[in-house]
């Protein structure tokens, strides 16, 4: 959902990655302008992140979201919020399904307030995915400091120019550095309740070290950084027995100033952590284990806001 919030004190803006309308498919992603995007495309049809794929919201917004358990897909809430649950379709392997209802962290105080974190939610499928393997969720210690990989289907485009529009729907990923947590930032966006639930990354550029605000100001060889419509999609981490796990869920950045473009050199995003308790618990409560999908699935509904 494409808000916009002022920041008079710093002059940036801070938005939503959330599109409007479908766009034509393409090779995703913003990357370094002297990398070819063909290279993320490429690295996202990698088996380890089969389980990413594209959520369609109701047919007036796109997004990206995760595969977690058959018929269970991880996103960000700002969108459930714009529809109901029966209206979203997720689209992975070149096949789509119809969503059945949605539920919203517990803790999601809505897009109007989105910098307070826990932009997460779960929609449950009217089917079970085959075919797939569902993706693990991250259970360790912090991730700050560590590279992550964001896998979704946004808007293409490179850090000198930023995202295009009408480049929606193909799967792209890419690496990028977890530099600190959201409440951390409260000098470039002063006022606002800033999360600590809240994981920050920048788009470094080679050129342009000035404005590399946070993090070293080297950028990675294939630095890559996420479009509207790359909301919900997730940051996987290699764990310590080789799995790459889902270790937040992309939800909202920043641009360099007012009326620019997002995913230019400079450009800030902000995902929403899972790796903490009170999200966990939320996904175990909600999300049927195999041979107790009644016992969960009512403890879910009490769990989380629900949209049918």
């Amino acid at each position: 959902m494409d808000r916009k919030v002022q920041d008079a004190g710093c002059g940036r803006m801070v938005l939503v990655g959330l599109v409007f309308g479908m766009g034509m498919s393409a090779a995703a992603g913003i990357s370094r302008h002297d990398v070819p995007l063909s290279y993320h495309a490429e690295l996202a049809m990698e088996s380890r992140f089969q389980a990413a794929g594209s959520v369609n919201f109701g047919g007036s917004a796109f997004g990206s979201g995760t595969l977690i358990a058959p018929g269970w897909v991880l996103t960000a809430a700002h969108g459930t919020e714009i529809t109901t649950g029966d209206q979203i379709q997720f689209t992975i392997g070149g096949r789509t399904y119809q969503g059945a209802e949605s539920f919203e962290h517990p803790l999601w105080m809505g897009t109007s307030r989105i910098m307070e974190g826990y932009d997460l939610a779960l929609v449950r499928l009217e089917e079970m995915v085959e075919g797939v393997e569902p993706a693990e969720i991250y259970r360790g210690g912090s991730v700050v400091g560590r590279q992550a990989m964001l896998v979704g289907a946004g808007l293409t485009g490179n850090g000198f120019g930023g995202q295009v529009p009408g480049t929606l729907g193909t799967l792209h990923a890419g690496l990028n550095t977890i530099d600190t947590t959201a409440d951390q930032l409260s000098s470039f966006l002063p006022g606002f309740d800033l999360s600590s639930n809240g994981l920050v990354i920048d788009f470094d550029g080679p050129t342009t070290p000035a404005l590399n605000r946070i993090g070293s100001a080297v950028p990675l060889a294939q630095e890559f950084f996420p479009g509207q419509g790359d909301s919900g999609g997730a940051y996987w981490v290699e764990d310590t027995d080789g799995v790459w796990k889902l270790a937040s869920v992309q939800s909202w950045g920043t641009t360099n100033g007012f009326g620019t473009n997002f995913g230019m050199y400079g450009n800030m995003a902000i995902s929403a952590k899972l790796y903490e308790d009170v999200v966990l618990d939320w996904v175990g409560a909600t999300v049927p284990a195999p041979g107790v999908i009644g016992v969960f699935a009512v403890g879910g509904m009490v769990a989380a806001r629900r949209r049918r």
